[in-house]
C-alpha cells in the first residue's frame, strides 16, 4: 500500500515541475527509534491527496512502525532546511527528556524552540492522515516564513510521562465549526464538512505533550488557560521570560492521560 500522494510541497507549494521534486518526510523523527524501549505502531490508510479537491482515501489497512511512514510531502529545501533546522534546535535537550532525565528547567528559547517542533510534528502527522485537516495553510506558511507559530489560535502544553515506555500518539480529535464555541455539545461532528479546531495528544517516553490549535480563538485560549491553573507547563504562547522549571510539572498516569485525550475537550468540563 503507498503513502499518501500530493502534487507539491505541503509548505512552499514548490512542485516537480518547477524542478524541485517533493521528498520523503519523516512523521516522527527516526532518532527517537533509537531511544524507546517499546517502539509504536499505528494502522495506516491510504489516501491520495494529489487533487486537494477530490482526496482518494483507500479502506484496506495495515499495521506500520510509525518511524517508516515518510509520505513525499515536501521538497528537498523545506524538509533538508527550515525543518530540520527546528529538530536541530531541540535535540541537546530533547533526547535526555524523552530518557526521563529532565533539565532542572528550561529556558524561555528551550520551550518556545520545543513549541515549534511539537507543532510541526502536528502538522506532518495530520497532512499524512485520512481525517479532515484542521491546520491551515496560512499557519503553516506562518512557521514557514518567520520560524514562529501565530500570536493566536495555539496552545502547546507539557508534562511528565510515567514511566519510560511510549505511551504513542494516543489520539487525535478535530471538530466541526460551532457558532456556540467548546460548551455546545460535538456528537454530531461526523455531519459537519468544516472543521476549524484541533487537537493532539501524545507522549513521547517520559515527555507528554498536548498541542491544541484552530481559528476560533477561544478553544486554545480556554485550553491554555486551565492548563496553566492545572499547572502544565504552557510552552505556547509564551507564558514568562524566566525559565520554566520542571520538577513541578505533573506526572501522568493512564487515567489522566485518557481524561485529557476524551473526546469532548477536557477544559470545557471545568468552570
Amino acid at each position: 500500500m503507498k503513502p499518501p500522494v500530493f502534487s507539491c510541497c505541503q509548505f512552499c507549494g514548490a512542485s516537480p515541475e518547477s524542478g524541485k521534486r517533493l521528498t520523503k518526510t519523516h512523521i516522527w523523527p527516526h532518532w527517537i527509534n533509537n531511544i524507546l524501549e517499546l517502539h509504536p505502531t499505528c494502522d495506516v490508510i491510504s489516501i491520495d491527496r494529489s487533487n486537494p479537491k477530490n482526496p482518494t482515501i483507500q479502506e484496506k489497512k495495515r499495521h506500520q512502525d510509525i518511524f517508516t511512514i515518510q509520505p513525499r510531502m515536501t521538497c528537498k529545501s523545506c524538509n533538508e532546511g527550515w525543518m530540520n533546522d527546528i529538530e536541530q534546535n531541540v535535540l541537546n535537550y530533547l533526547k535526555p527528556i524523552i530518557s526521563n532525565n529532565w533539565p532542572a528547567s528550561l529556558s524561555p528559547e528551550q520551550a518556545s524552540n520545543l513549541s515549534l517542533w511539537l507543532a510541526l510534528i502536528c502538522m506532518n502527522a495530520e497532512l499524512a492522515s485520512p481525517l479532515s485537516n484542521t491546520i491551515t495553510q496560512n499557519d503553516r506558511d506562518h512557521l514557514r516564513k518567520t520560524g514562529t507559530l501565530p500570536s493566536r489560535g495555539w496552545s502547546i502544553i507539557i508534562g511528565k510521562n510515567e514511566g519510560v515506555f511510549w505511551r504513542k500518539r494516543k489520539g487525535y480529535h478535530n471538530y466541526p465549526s460551532l457558532d456556540s464555541g467548546i460548551h455546545r455539545g460535538l456528537s454530531q461532528s461526523k455531519n459537519h464538512i468544516s472543521y476549524d479546531k484541533q487537537i493532539t495528544t501524545f507522549g513521547i517516553g517520559s515527555l507528554f505533550a498536548q498541542v491544541v490549535n484552530g481559528r476560533d480563538l477561544s478553544f486554545s485560549d480556554y485550553h491554555s488557560f486551565h492548563a496553566k491553573r492545572l499547572g502544565f507547563g504552557v510552552i505556547f504562547p509564551s507564558q514568562r521570560n524566566s525559565p520554566l522549571l520542571t520538577e513541578h510539572l505533573p506526572v501522568l498516569t493512564d487515567e489522566q492521560i485518557n481524561f485529557l485525550n476524551s473526546q469532548e475537550p477536557w477544559f470545557s468540563k471545568i468552570y
